[in-house]
């Protein structure tokens, strides 16, 4: 049916494969055109099937990327629109990998300040309640750490949290 196509543009030979992923599916064809009619020899074969599994990586790939980005994107719909803080942190709560924008209407800070200086959450604790705040709890009985204290914000005014850090394994 291409033939028509194929022949205005001096093509005259085309050798096609089909790009098989990883789970068996056929995800895609690959095809070479020639300028001349010719049958394709033992090295073609061999050329045609690696650029065709070369094609098949990358397929899977994009369609990894692609479905990495829609993931990412319906976790931070969830995570934008619930009602309360939510950060992820290393275990040691040395790095920020995620916070959301709600942290800074209660703690009165940027979430860029969080993700600099990931310990900053902790000097805007009440003076009184720092002893009681391990900021990176290594146990975790009954599967999480609760913790109650009051944060100030940099305008002075005060607020209770209730903290609840638990662990996610890999």
């Amino acid at each position: 049916d291409y033939k028509e196509i194929a022949l205005p543009h001096g093509l005259r030979a085309c050798w096609s494969i089909p790009v098989i992923a990883s789970n068996g599916d056929v995800v895609a064809s690959f095809a070479l055109y020639w300028n001349e009619p010719k049958a394709p020899k033992a090295d073609d074969h061999v050329m045609v099937e690696r650029y065709a599994n070369l094609v098949a990586v990358a397929v899977e790939r994009h369609r990894k990327d692609h479905a990495l980005k829609e993931s990412e994107l319906r976790f931070r719909e969830i995570a934008e629109t619930i009602g309360e803080v939510f950060w992820i942190s290393s275990p040691k709560a040395d790095e920020i990998y995620y916070v959301s924008p709600l942290y800074e209407k209660f703690w009165g800070q940027s979430c860029e300040e969080l993700y600099r200086n990931p310990m900053i959450w902790v000097e805007a604790i009440h003076e009184d309640d720092r002893l009681q705040v391990d900021p990176a709890p290594q146990e975790f009985p009954n599967g999480s750490y609760d913790a109650q204290y009051r944060v100030v914000r940099p305008d002075g005014s005060t607020i209770w949290i209730q903290d609840r850090h638990f662990p996610v394994y890999d």
